[in-house]
């Protein structure tokens, strides 16, 4: 998945990480590796991914099941 919207994202759709926290607007492909592998390392960590390419946008949204 994160291949996929590292893709996306190179094509000029509009990420956007969100959490419990808040929400931010991803200035660079790092950011979104860094989501995943967080994800990747921690069992407790997940992602959903949700896209919606009528307005060209995706939501990472981070969630913590402890």
């Amino acid at each position: 998945m994160m291949a996929q919207v590292l893709e996306m994202f190179a094509q000029g759709y509009e990420v956007v990480v969100g959490s419990y926290y808040g929400d931010s607007v991803v200035e660079s492909a790092e950011e979104i590796q860094d989501v995943f592998e967080e994800a990747e390392e921690d069992d407790w960590v997940h992602v959903d991914v949700e896209i919606d390419e009528e307005a060209h946008r995706i939501e990472l949204f981070v969630q913590c099941d402890e």
